[in-house]
């Protein structure tokens, strides 16, 4: 066995080995501190200087059901859906032969009460007649003649034509069909002017309140990006509607060299802040941001706070959405940073790093 200065060489092993653990021993282990979780960050603006969008929808400013006050045979169709017509012009006629000759039988018994009336004048006057007699002959001219009045209206009841410049939206009716009375046989719509209908919250019309034509806006209609055309307000409802929205009406020229048809999406931009009555616009964020908690309840978004680079949940006032997200009418301020992306896999005081190009929120 080997000595090093008179000890065994496998006792001073045994004794390295046992210094090192006690060594070992001694130094406290750090923790592993958790990663922080990559999160979309924005920052909350005034949207005072912010245009909003809403969704809208176009509607014929003047649209008429065209409609016989008689029935009869339709013997002329000559429009057709989508043609373009004038004011006076024929849209549809019924066979009139028995109203003409509905007619001639009152022209006839007209010139005949009358001549029965005139003579009846002058014999009164002579006194051979009393005066009994001529009254029941003036009667019968009276009633003869509202007689042939009606007879001319019933003949001109049997043409339709247009009322002002439009465009035949449709059509009920074939020809040589039997048409009842008042039965819808065309639609007509006004080509001058069109109408776009967009819905606001309660909150958006207690803002703004009251509105006349000086409030405009830019329209955009779907397939025509590039342009962008000035709506003036013609009016809103009285009353929400089954989603407890308000329809504000806009209506503008009809725009030359573009065919635009009811029922044609739009987008109506709306400067919230230039409007004469609001006093305040608040904030919008996205409706990603929004989520619930399940230990409180109310709407609450993720703001960041870059000192520690972690994230509070702050409980928030939720107003009116609308194409830019959803109105925060309390809790944030302009200039927060709040989490967009993300939410659902955060805690109070979690640790976040802002994501700039990564993918896969």
């Amino acid at each position: 066995m080997m000595y090093f200065k008179g000890m065994p060489v496998r006792a001073l092993l045994v004794v390295g080995v046992a210094v090192a653990g006690l060594a070992g021993c001694g130094e406290p282990k750090t923790p592993a501190q958790p990663r922080p979780v990559p999160v979309k960050l924005t920052m909350v603006g005034d949207t005072g200087e912010r245009v909003r969008r809403y969704p809208g929808r176009v509607v014929a400013t003047e649209q008429t059901e065209m409609a016989f006050r008689v029935s009869g045979q339709l013997v002329s169709l000559p429009v057709r859906e989508g043609q373009r017509v004038e004011q006076g012009e024929l849209l549809a006629e019924l066979d009139a032969r028995d109203f003409r000759n509905e007619l001639d039988q009152r022209r006839a018994d007209a010139k005949l009460a009358e001549n029965q009336y005139r003579r009846g004048q002058t014999l009164s006057e002579r006194g051979m007649i009393a005066d009994s007699e001529l009254d029941e002959l003036t009667a019968r001219h009276q009633q003869a003649q509202a007689a042939l009045s009606q007879a001319r209206d019933t003949l001109s009841y049997a043409r339709l034509t247009a009322p002002y410049d439009g465009v035949v939206a449709g059509t009920e009716q074939e020809n040589h069909q039997f048409v009842q009375a008042r039965d819808p046989v065309l639609y007509l719509q006004s080509t001058d002017t069109l109408d776009v209908h967009f819905s606001v919250s309660e909150n958006f019309i207690r803002r703004v309140l009251p509105l006349d034509r000086s409030f405009r806006t830019d329209v955009v209609f779907s397939g025509l990006s590039e342009q962008r055309f000035s709506a003036v307000y013609r009016e809103h409802e009285s009353r929400p509607g089954a989603t407890q929205a308000y329809t504000i009406v806009l209506t503008l020229p009809m725009p030359d060299k573009v065919e635009l048809l009811p029922g044609m999406s739009a987008t109506v931009y709306v400067d919230e802040a230039a409007l004469r009555h609001a006093d305040k616009v608040p904030l919008t964020v996205p409706m990603a941001a929004v989520f619930n908690s399940d230990e409180e309840s109310g709407a609450r978004v993720w703001r960041f706070d870059p000192r520690s680079n972690k994230v509070q949940a702050q409980a928030v006032k939720l107003g009116e959405v609308s194409g830019d997200g959803v109105a925060i009418l309390d809790g944030l301020s302009p200039g927060d940073r709040i989490v967009v992306a993300g939410v659902h896999r955060l805690k109070n005081g979690q640790a976040v790093r802002e994501l700039t190009g990564e993918r896969g929120l």
